[in-house]
């Protein structure tokens, strides 16, 4: 099948944006190449190329921009400075974000929070603290700043300020022990979970659940417009509202690439709705990724953009293979993505991190249905707390039920033996799982029916076996 022009423009802005983020190359050869196939005087030669230019010049563009911030100008060294606190934290300390103020340079940057000084967002402080230099992906400079001493704290929070200590504080308040998994949950978090517990969802192909992914932004959107069709609201209209509280509540996170990509997708799903159009939805992918790239140009070497983009494309992928072969039962539809998204996620997971966890692909029928409700129960239990504290008690109680339904599947997933694969994470470890996405590819083609699909994977399992 031949790719269509949204997902080749895509393709080749993000070439020319990887590129220039890597330092491949100079800016004059990538010019070289776009007028070289502008030369041709063909209309896709000439977009594509146009397309790598432009994703180079936002590579430079993106590095140009690094020089003025934080992470960039620290020196390796004892600094004495003043933050403005971005997130809450409490008197055990922990990571969170500070931007310093002041100063000669611009952004936040990450901080190790001592233990015994609580503070707001948006409180003023200030600090003494060793910064120290722990370059990102794509040699982007970053690091972290081990705070030491703790001075003079004046609290100067913003309205948005106000509410994530807010909800840091209810979430504290109504689910104790396990508030760290609600933040991961609705403000993505992961500091406050607990390390054993982390690997224990890791280990189970669970880890998606515990970070602000498109799964999450997904679940609101879909609830938001439910709510939106109990209160009569025609589907335009409750496709727009759904969207936009998406995007709201993404800004309010601070525009994570996943969160993003979903986003995106939610408002272009709606303009499509409102105009009665029926969009491909490799395209409509691809439109949503080019979206997150031109918010966020260093997503194009994010890990978790990478495996959020790879994710939806195998589930979407598998799951109208399913449709057309096995029906549109929840049941086929969720096995179909379950499978989608595991192998189109392998070999990211194999090459960067050394492990692949395939238990996942039987734990997301029950941790989904957990999830979608949890999700919905955790917000409202918070948005409620002020004007009904006995109902958020309430919500509080099944959503906490969920969360310890989350908690055991992931401990019983991570004790499965050969639920999760571990070895060296080099780009080696990549090719069996690559090879396995692309014999499904084949085995599932366009037009293959089930019986076609069976022979296929058969010949498949005769090679392997015979090798």
């Amino acid at each position: 099948m031949r790719p269509c022009s949204p997902v080749l423009f895509t393709a080749a802005y993000g070439a020319g944006l990887a590129t220039g983020l890597l330092r491949f190359g100079t800016p004059l050869g990538a010019t070289a190449v776009a007028v070289a196939l502008a030369l041709t005087g063909r209309p896709l030669p000439v977009l594509l190329g146009s397309a790598a230019l432009v994703g180079r010049l936002s590579a430079e563009v993106a590095w140009l921009a690094e020089t003025a911030r934080c992470n960039t100008r620290f020196p390796q060294a004892t600094l004495r400075l003043r933050v403005r606190v971005v997130e809450p934290v409490d008197a055990l300390g922990g990571r969170i974000a500070v931007r310093p103020i002041g100063g000669s340079c611009i952004g936040s940057v990450m901080a190790r929070w001592p233990r015994g000084h609580s503070v707001a967002a948006g409180s003023e402080v200030a600090v003494d603290g060793k910064w120290v230099v722990r370059p990102g992906p794509g040699g982007r400079p970053g690091g972290t700043l081990a705070v030491r001493q703790v001075g003079r704290i004046l609290p100067r929070p913003s309205p948005a300020d106000r509410l994530r200590t807010y909800l840091y504080q209810t979430s504290h308040r109504l689910y104790g022990a396990r508030a760290g998994m609600v933040d991961a949950l609705i403000l993505g978090r992961r500091g406050g979970i607990d390390r054993t517990l982390q690997d224990r969802f890791a280990q189970s192909g669970l880890v998606h659940l515990l970070s602000i992914s498109g799964f999450h932004v997904g679940v609101i959107t879909a609830w938001v417009f439910l709510f939106c069709r109990a209160l009569r609201l025609g589907r335009g209209g409750s496709f727009v509202l759904a969207a936009a509280a998406s995007a709201a509540y993404v800004a309010f996170l601070g525009w994570p690439a996943p969160a993003t990509r979903a986003a995106a997708l939610a408002a272009l799903l709606a303009l499509g709705r409102v105009r009665q159009r029926l969009v491909e939805t490799n395209a409509l992918l691809s439109v949503t990724c080019l979206c997150v790239l031109l918010i966020d140009p260093w997503a194009m070497v994010d890990l978790g953009a990478w495996l959020s983009a790879a994710a939806l494309w195998g589930a979407s992928t598998f799951s109208k293979w399913t449709d057309r072969t096995l029906g549109e039962a929840a049941w086929w539809r969720t096995l179909g993505s379950s499978v989608g998204a595991t192998l189109a996620t392998a070999p990211i997971t194999a090459a960067a991190l050394g492990a692949v966890a395939v238990v996942g692909i039987a734990l997301n029928f029950l941790a989904i249905p957990l999830a979608a409700v949890a999700v919905p129960g955790v917000l409202a239990s918070l948005l409620v707390y002020p004007l009904w504290p006995a109902m958020a008690g309430a919500l509080a109680s099944g959503a906490g039920l969920t969360l310890h339904l989350l908690e055991l599947l992931a401990l019983a997933g991570a004790s499965l033996p050969g639920g999760h694969t571990v070895g060296a994470a080099e780009l080696r470890s990549a090719v069996p799982w690559a090879a396995g996405l692309a014999v499904s590819l084949w085995c599932i083609g366009k037009r293959n029916t089930l019986a076609e699909a069976v022979r296929r994977w058969s010949w498949a399992a005769v090679v392997v076996l015979w090798s």
